[in-house]
């Protein structure tokens, strides 16, 4: 059980460098330039919905 207590203990500590990591990672994989014409066509499908 010490093992596991000590595990939480660091997860606890490191959690929100863990958390911002991915975090940034996802944003990173979202808005590359290379989608950025994906997100435009998303973006307007609010603005499209009028049909």
């Amino acid at each position: 059980m010490s093992a596991f207590d000590g595990f939480v203990a660091w997860f606890q500590h490191y959690s929100i460098a863990f958390m911002t990591g991915v975090f940034v990672l996802i944003f990173v994989s979202t808005y590359w330039p290379a989608r950025k014409a994906e997100i435009e066509r998303n973006g307007q499908i609010p603005l499209n919905d009028d049909r």
